[in-house]
């Protein structure tokens, strides 16, 4: 419900609730209403964009060396450039503020990121492991995976 309507039907439940007891006869109490709880943080998650963007450059960039340096390695090639444009999404919803399903995007990114990781590196080389590490660290933070402190919800 948007902040407006939920405002206007408080103010009005109170005037109701005062008109009953002003009916009544009984004197009416008046109450400060509860403050909204207020948004922490700038609203944008740079540690899930800067990881989904270092991941799409680190898959691109062994994409292009790929084809450059190996002769008939043009499938290696295409899945790391298919597999780069699964972090797409992630930056998108990253540099959006006030996005509400922005957590579980990084989420479902940063787990993709995982088996994306980890099937690279059986069909096309263990070092892919290595340079997906940092990324996949910087989106389980931004996620809320790791170091949540005071924003655990659980």
């Amino acid at each position: 419900m948007p902040r407006r309507r939920r405002k206007r039907r408080q103010r009005l439940e109170r005037q109701e609730q005062r008109q009953e007891a002003t009916d009544a006869g009984v004197p009416v109490k008046e109450e400060a209403p509860a403050p909204e709880p207020t948004a922490t943080g700038s609203g944008f998650s740079f540690s899930g964009a800067v990881g989904a963007i270092l991941a799409t450059v680190t898959l691109s960039a062994s994409a292009v060396l790929f084809v450059i340096d190996e002769d008939g390695a043009l499938v290696d090639a295409l899945l790391l450039a298919l597999s780069s444009l699964f972090f797409v999404p992630a930056i998108i919803v990253s540099l959006i503020p006030g996005n509400a399903r922005r957590q579980s995007v990084l989420r479902i990114t940063t787990i993709g990121c995982l088996g994306i990781t980890v099937l690279l590196s059986l069909s096309v080389d263990n070092g892919i492991l290595l340079l997906m590490m940092l990324p996949t660290a910087l989106l389980a933070f931004g996620a809320g995976f790791i170091f949540q402190g005071s924003r655990s919800k659980a």
